[in-house]
């Protein structure tokens, strides 16, 4: 696999420059956080490094709202059972 590089991306596409020609607000996630964390490792660029590590945090908040829903509903269920075993214990 060719690896690209940061200094084989032509200057004015490079997250950085972009960042100070144009403002945060009109590059990508990826692009900040390339930024910030300025290298990659041996096996990828930043951008790839950046790329991965906002999927992964993604993957990790779907998983959080799932799991947060199905509390949301277990609770609602419990709650229903609850109201019902009142309102036969008041028969």
């Amino acid at each position: 696999m060719n690896k690209i590089m940061m200094k084989d991306i032509p200057l004015l596409e490079r997250p950085r420059e972009r960042f100070i020609k144009l403002g945060g607000e009109y590059l990508s996630n990826e692009e900040i956080l390339s930024i910030v964390l300025k290298t990659g490792s041996k096996s990828m660029n930043v951008k790839e490094l950046s790329n991965n590590i906002l999927k992964e945090m993604k993957d990790y908040v779907d998983k959080i709202n799932k799991e947060k829903e199905e509390l949301k509903e277990k609770h609602s269920k419990e709650k229903k059972i609850k109201k019902e075993e009142k309102v036969e214990s008041n028969n």
